[in-house]
């Protein structure tokens, strides 16, 4: 399969946040953040976005330890949890490009249906 062409950064790039939906993913959380950690080149922060309400105890462990690594590497991307106040999938974006900090926001869910 041919791969297509990269398109150029837009000058106003400086860097992106990637905002990560998560509910009951706990394997596919963790393996979605490792993917991003492999490629960093641009990625200023992981913003993992979660409902106090919905979000399964082992789902919020998973994000939890993934935070605790991202501290311990003391090194960019971070790694950040912002608790949904919004309703609904898009309520949880709208929060997490709120609290962006990149030039550029990525959405994505941590089902690894996101390539």
């Amino acid at each position: 399969m041919k791969k297509a062409p990269l398109v150029p950064l837009p000058d106003s790039f400086r860097d992106a946040t990637i905002l990560v939906a998560a509910v009951n993913e706990t394997h596919s959380l963790r393996q979605t953040v490792e993917t991003l950690l492999a490629s960093p080149d641009g990625i200023r922060e992981i913003i993992l976005l979660l409902s106090p309400k919905i979000t399964t105890p082992e789902c919020l462990a998973v994000a939890r330890e993934l935070v605790a690594e991202s501290e311990n590497r003391n090194a960019i991307p971070s790694i950040r949890i912002i608790f949904q106040t919004r309703p609904f999938a898009g309520g949880a974006y709208q929060d997490g490009f709120d609290a962006a900090l990149g030039s550029h926001v990525v959405m994505m869910s941590a089902d690894l249906e996101t390539d």
